[in-house]
């Protein structure tokens, strides 16, 4: 039985234990509990610097422990990246002191804040962040924003200085980056290359190719034949071209690159191609350097472009045929003098081959235009003579007209509204095309005259009577004769407008693809509905009384290329234009 007693030896008695025993107990309990405090302060270390570290970077700070890697974008795009345990560490560090070394100011200057800044984006063990660095050829006007709390700072002179004077300034000087090559329309690589280009104390310094060169051969359609386009054109190039198929050398290059598309390489052939290409250092240039290519490429037959019609008169439009273009989105378009208006060209598989509508506009003044299509490395020009728009029906075109619209003030309110929302709708295309090669705008001679009469004429410019609004005519207006009459479609199509709006009363548009669009406006009614497929002379709406801005009882019916309004007095039928019309003309192989 224990007994319970007090004093020293009270613990010892307890458990019947000796003070021996006891002493021997206390000291391996004290040693576990040091083991538990050391084991516990390990645990916490990771989460204290964690938590350090998130403070650092909530502040905007970063430093070369927490730092994983560092990337440079230059203002030309190009990607250059320092990692902590890369061959270029100290670029990384060289980057950190830049930012650590800032003295903060008020607000960039204002000639500053409009120059394209390098982006550094810091990558940390804790988050990512990015400062915008604005560099000039002066050290002492080099400036960096925080992206993270938009504090911007003057860099230190020391920095500066060595930045300017490095190789990755090189995208502040004119021609300090290794020039692009694009070969028929492709982006290509070099596979090496060596460019040097003069710093801030006219001294050669290397650029950092890393950014821009490939390790893996590359391989391209190069469509229409072969053309070298540099950034900075060569003073030598050298190609050596190999088929593939029998290994035989199909030739080599050495000469003037304007002559290189006539090179006499065969269609549908597979072929590797090495290229190298140089310019040499000039006392008058602040470059020079070299690059080499290998890249694989399959030739094509050369993309051809033909107009369905040459002359034509104002305010029309004509369709341009391309064959031999596989990817239409990289068909490029000149015009000389400009017809303000880019072409979009569509994949026809009718045909084998891509179209596009292209209007000239009622501002265009009478005379030869040249177009010129690029696709690859082909080129076609075609010229177009645009003569000035004649009578109609016997009637003159292009006039001023005094017009009178009842409750016009009221009215013409709406016309911003209305204005916004057609636009949208002239915008919008179809890769489908509902039209026919050579086919007429529908109108029947023998009963629409009974219901519609003509009245006012394309591009005619209306002034209302008691306002000081004038407008030019969109397309044609009639005088209607009689009520609940059926208008019909000119082609075939699909709505994508039928409604009313207060200035242009019910309207319906009918989408015939490849941007062609017809309006119908001020009806007394609209039969169809959005997403209704149409055929040619299938009624979309009825006459009657429009309230809307439109002279007496009207009605509009116009066409437009995409928002662009065109002329269809060519394309109507018998008597409506000259009797020998051959609808929307095509080039047919």
């Amino acid at each position: 039985m224990f007994v319970y007693e007090k004093g020293e030896n009270a613990a010892c008695r307890k458990y019947n234990f000796s003070p021996a025993q006891e002493a021997q107990k206390v000291k391996s309990f004290m040693k576990n509990k040091f083991l538990i405090v050391i084991l516990a302060i390990a645990l916490v270390i990771p989460t204290v610097v964690s938590i350090v570290n998130y403070a650092m970077m909530q502040g905007g700070e970063a430093a070369s422990y927490n730092t994983v890697s560092v990337k440079l974008t230059d203002t030309k795009g190009n990607n250059f990246v320092f990692e902590r345990d890369g061959e270029k560490k100290e670029l990384m560090q060289f980057f950190l002191d830049t930012i650590a070394g800032g003295q903060e100011v008020q607000s960039l200057p204002t000639s500053i804040e409009q120059n394209y800044p390098y982006i550094l984006t810091v990558e940390t063990t804790v988050d990512n962040f990015a400062y915008k660095l604005y560099y000039t050829t002066n050290s002492q006007d080099c400036y960096y924003v925080n992206t993270n709390d938009g504090k911007s700072y003057r860099m230190d002179k020391k920095h500066a200085e060595e930045f300017l004077n490095g190789a990755y300034s090189a995208s502040l000087f004119e021609n300090g980056t290794a020039p692009a090559l694009s070969v028929s329309g492709n982006s290509t690589s070099p596979d090496s290359l060596i460019w040097k280009f003069k710093n801030v104390n006219g001294e050669y310094v290397e650029f950092d190719s890393a950014a821009v060169t490939v390790n893996e051969c590359e391989s391209i359609s190069l469509e229409g034949g072969l053309s070298f386009d540099f950034t900075v054109a060569p003073d030598s190039l050298t190609l050596k071209i190999v088929d593939k198929e029998t290994g035989g050398q199909s030739y080599t290059f050495n000469g003037d690159l304007t002559t290189l598309a006539s090179q006499p390489i065969p269609s549908n052939t597979d072929v590797s191609i090495e290229a190298f290409a140089k310019w040499y250092e000039d006392a008058n240039r602040t470059y020079y350097g070299e690059q080499s290519y290998k890249f694989d490429a399959f030739f094509t037959s050369p993309a051809e472009f033909y107009a369905g019609i040459t002359e034509i008169q104002i305010g029309e439009f004509i369709c341009v045929t391309g064959i031999n273009v596989n990817d239409p989105s990289k068909i490029t378009f000149q015009s000389e003098p400009d017809i303000h208006f880019t072409p979009v060209f569509y994949s026809d598989s009718e045909t084998d081959s891509v179209m596009a509508l292209i209007p000239f506009n009622w501002n265009l003044t009478a005379g030869s235009y040249a177009l010129t299509f690029n696709y690859g490395g082909s080129s076609k020009t075609i010229d177009i003579t645009l003569k000035e728009r004649g009578a109609f029906d016997g009637r003159p075109t292009f006039k001023d007209r005094n017009v009178s619209i009842t409750g016009a003030d009221s009215i013409i309110g709406e016309k911003g509204k209305a204005e916004e929302v057609l636009r949208e709708i002239a915008k919008a295309e179809s890769a489908v095309r509902y039209w026919d090669i050579g086919e007429t705008l529908y109108y029947d001679d023998d009963t629409d005259t009974d219901i519609i009469t003509y009245k006012y004429g394309f591009g005619d410019t209306l002034n209302v009577s008691g306002t000081d609004d004038s407008y030019r005519n969109t397309g044609v207006d009639f005088t209607v004769r009689s009520k609940g009459k059926d208008i019909k479609a000119n082609l075939d199509g699909v709505v994508v407008y039928a409604g009313r709006l207060d200035y242009c009363g019910y309207t319906v548009v009918v989408d015939h693809g490849y941007g062609l669009k017809s309006w119908y406006a001020h009806l007394g009614e609209v039969t169809v509905e959005v997403g209704t497929e149409v055929k040619k002379g299938e009624a979309i709406g009825k006459t009657g009384d429009s309230i809307s801005y439109t002279p007496d009882k009207c009605l509009h019916i116009g066409m437009t290329i995409f928002d662009t309004p065109v002329c269809t007095y060519a394309i109507w039928k018998n008597g409506h234009s000259a009797d020998d019309s051959q609808g929307i003309r095509v080039y047919q192989q």
